[in-house]
């Protein structure tokens, strides 16, 4: 497997401000799994490698993460770390489909030679064959 977590299984969790005994899910760790999730599925997909190999790369390296976090005092927070990795992937693509929305928004308000010439070019047709026809009336 070419993806992995190094990250701390402690790092992942912080005690709550109301109450020490409870912990929670730090969300800005977490958001720097799914950043590196997301870097590395990036980067499989500009090299030209498999991007659907890379995806399970990354669902494995993530199966082996909750594995060490159900065998941890923080067992019964997995599935709530596993919601917010979820939910930071979803913002991160969410993001990309912003960006690429934004991107063709300004690529369809920008002025194209290639359509202008897409659209002259039947007009200039119809010219050339009205004059060629009229020419074959006049003799």
């Amino acid at each position: 497997m070419a993806f992995a977590y190094d990250e701390k299984i402690d790092d992942l969790f912080i005690k709550s401000e109301t109450s020490k005994d409870v912990f929670k899910v730090n969300r800005s760790e977490v958001r720097l799994l799914a950043e590196k999730c997301h870097a590395y599925l990036k980067a499989a997909e500009l090299s030209g490698g498999n991007k659907h190999a890379a995806e399970l790369d990354v669902n494995d390296a993530t199966v082996d993460l909750l594995t060490k976090i159900m065998t941890s005092e923080y067992a019964s927070m997995a599935d709530d770390l596993n919601a917010v990795l979820l939910e930071e992937k979803q913002a991160l693509l969410r993001h990309d489909f912003d960006l690429l929305d934004k991107k063709k928004l300004e690529e369809m308000n920008e002025p194209s030679a290639k359509s202008d010439i897409q659209r002259a070019l039947p007009w200039l047709i119809a010219v050339v064959a009205l004059l060629i026809f009229a020419g074959l009336f006049k003799s």
